[in-house]
């Protein structure tokens, strides 16, 4: 089955293909397993060793990533003493290999758990990062929290159905939270990142870092999703990453599309204000 140009392919062999297009470009790479959701430590074990090939694979080829790992496909709610045991072996590696790892946030449930879970992670490896959502109501006080201690946070406005109490009701109040934790977040952390592909958002960190120049900012996106904004930001000196997703696609569904707001993305695409 292939998604191209959003779906990075289904063997490391692809991947390095596309990182090897985007490192032309200037552009980085940040490499993510699809992921299935793992409750037994067989699965966490095989789900953690395909991870690991990930970083040595491209450094075979001559190339550099990044990862993005889910905290469900090691275990976290069914195996959690495993699930921490990997993402450190996964820091540890990537660490080798002189790579960073980001953590995403998935339900609202399970953010309690991944923040300390990333705490932990933390502790012992420098090179992980956090992945906050501005759809949920409570991601400013989380942010305030994390950025006490300067740790990296990579904001993105989310994808998951929550309910109305945990999330807010329109994607343009989501858009503006957004915009309104930049400049914390910029001044604060020590490995600021944005992943977004709204080109209002973009501007208004364009903006604040023109005021306030801040080096180690980084611009995310996914996939071949509008793919002239990194090769943009790169031409123009900024820091640009593209998400490429490989794997095996009809589990990774099997896992995510019950949990994500449909509605909610359809009219976000459809540029639709309210959200419900």
């Amino acid at each position: 089955m292939s998604l191209s140009p959003y779906y990075g392919g289904r063997t490391l062999d692809r991947v390095a293909v596309t990182v090897s297009r985007l490192e032309a470009r200037g552009v980085g790479a940040c490499v993510s397993l699809l992921p299935e959701r793992r409750i037994r430590p067989r699965g966490v074990a095989r789900e953690k060793e395909d991870i690991l090939a990930i970083l040595p694979g491209l450094k075979a080829r001559g190339l550099s990533a990044d990862l993005t790992v889910k905290l469900s496909q090691l275990g976290q709610r069914f195996t959690p003493e495993l699930c921490r045991e990997a993402l450190g072996e996964i820091a540890a590696e990537a660490r080798e290999c002189g790579a960073f790892v980001w953590v995403d946030m998935e339900r609202a449930r399970d953010v309690d758990r991944t923040i300390a879970d990333f705490l932990a992670a933390r502790r012992e490896h420098p090179n992980v990062g956090l992945c906050l959502q501005t759809y949920l109501r409570r991601t400013e006080g989380d942010l305030e929290a994390l950025l006490r201690d300067g740790h990296p946070v990579r904001l993105v406005k989310g994808y998951y159905r929550e309910s109305l109490g945990d999330q807010l009701p329109t994607w343009a109040e989501t858009t503006e939270n957004m915009k309104r934790l930049l400049a914390p977040l910029m001044a604060k952390s020590s490995r600021p990142a944005l992943g977004t592909h709204d080109e209002g958002v973009l501007a208004e960190a364009r903006r604040l870092l023109a005021r306030r120049p801040c080096p180690a900012f980084e611009f995310q996106f996914f996939l071949g999703a509008k793919p002239h904004l990194p090769e943009a930001l790169a031409r123009d000196g900024l820091r640009a990453r593209v998400y490429i997703p490989y794997g095996r696609l009809f589990r990774y569904f099997l896992h995510t599309f019950p949990q994500m707001d449909v509605s909610r993305n359809l009219q976000r695409v459809l540029r639709r204000p309210v959200i419900r």
